[in-house]
């Protein structure tokens, strides 16, 4: 049993809502980044350096996964995007910010072992830094020290007004501190903020319920929850956005229209006459009721205002039923046999679809093959992943708006 395996039975036993949470996670080894990270596409993923980690002692082991579990719960992911950092310092600065805010409680004792910063280590380092500035050049320079529960983002401004009042005695590099893990790893985070929050969202949720509920949390991680769990993804713009991307991205080149950059020795473009939508419905036994509903309503209005081409394929283990969209009519769907997405998937590869659209609970029995086209899983309910690591996926849930 490696040092990975033996930190997560720990957690399981000891904490287990960071063990269920981690056991959640695509966990892949590398060599790549020198300790550890975490990104988010069609789930959270954590990287790690095996060497790095095997020479850990099992309890820093463990408050490294607690640490990375940190980042999922307060959203650093997506914030970093959000924070409009325009040069390498700023970037790194915010990764300062983000990690004084997780290395708080039990996990002080490993940062100050294996490196990393805490606002106690922040407030010494830029103390220090006055300190040794007023003694060389005799001036008067006043710190105010950095205040303890705040978010990312206070220590980030905090962080930036005093580079820019203390210039002169930055380090090369304009660095204050050094992260305890690795957070290049963000970049490899894929779909945009709501749909990276919906998939950490879903992990969370389902920690806490393995975990016995979030009566039996901490104070503070309860409160994370909680604030995660306010807000909601407007699945209906996500599924619009996704059909207008393809739409976009549908363009072939021609050389009968000018290109008004770079002019006729360059082909311009123009727009297929439609996009060609194949929505395939899951009909098995286990699907039925309102979300599959709310899903069809809202492509009933996608067929009108985008003015695409939608075709239908029904199927339980195989395909049931293939026609074209009507918008005016409320679909019927009877319970059917078992659950496999392969048939759909490849019915609409040979309708030659521009964008699969699969509507169903994801309780598939196979692991059917990417089509190379578009797919969006729309999952109506329930707490399944879709069936394969392709595509991008929304969760409709009944009411959701």
């Amino acid at each position: 049993m490696n040092k990975l395996q033996q930190a997560i039975i720990s957690l399981i036993f000891a904490e287990p809502f960071y063990g269920h949470l981690i056991s959640k996670m695509r966990i892949t080894k590398t060599d790549k980044i020198p300790s550890a990270g975490v990104f988010i596409t069609d789930k959270i993923n954590l990287t790690y350096n095996e060497d790095w980690f095997e020479n850990l002692e099992l309890i820093d082991a463990v408050k490294v996964l607690k640490h990375e579990c940190g980042h999922i719960l307060q959203d650093h992911i997506t914030r970093a995007k959000q924070i409009g950092a325009t040069s390498q310092e700023l970037h790194k600065r915010f990764n300062i910010a983000t990690d004084a805010t997780i290395n708080t409680h039990d996990l002080v004792p490993t940062v100050e072992k294996i490196g990393g910063v805490t606002i106690k280590s922040l407030n010494e380092m830029l103390k220090g830094m006055l300190d040794k500035a007023n003694e060389k050049d005799k001036t008067k320079r006043t710190f105010k020290p950095l205040k303890e529960g705040q978010l990312a983002e206070y220590y980030y401004n905090r962080l930036n007004e005093f580079a820019e009042e203390n210039a002169d005695i930055l380090p090369e590099g304009g660095g204050m501190g050094e992260t305890m893990d690795d957070h290049s790893t963000w970049e490899q985070s894929e779909g945009n903020a709501e749909m990276q929050k919906e998939v950490a969202k879903q992990a969370v949720n389902d920690a806490v319920k393995n975990a016995g509920g979030i009566g039996d949390l901490p104070g503070y991680i309860a409160a994370l929850v909680s604030e995660m769990n306010k807000s909601q993804v407007n699945w209906k713009q996500q599924l619009r956005q996704f059909y207008v991307n393809t739409l976009k991205s549908s363009r072939i080149a021609t050389r009968k229209r000018r290109n008004r950059r770079y002019g006729i020795l360059q082909p311009g473009h123009k727009k297929k006459p439609e996009l060609n939508v194949v929505v395939c419905v899951d009909t098995s036994g286990s699907m039925s009721g309102e979300p599959l509903k709310q899903a069809w309503g809202e492509l009933a209005a996608i067929s009108t205002t985008v003015g695409v081409e939608v075709t239908v394929v029904e199927a339980d283990c195989q395909v049931q039923g293939v026609y074209s969209f009507d918008p005016k009519k409320t679909p019927e769907f009877r319970g059917m046999g078992g659950t496999s997405y392969g048939p759909a998937l490849q019915k609409a590869k040979e309708l030659k679809a521009d964008l699969i659209c699969y509507i169903g609970d994801m309780d598939a029995a196979d692991t059917p093959e990417n089509p190379n086209i578009p797919v969006l899983w729309v999952i109506t309910g329930g707490t399944s992943n879709p069936p394969a690591k392709f595509g991008k996926a929304i969760r409709i849930e009944v009411g959701q708006n």
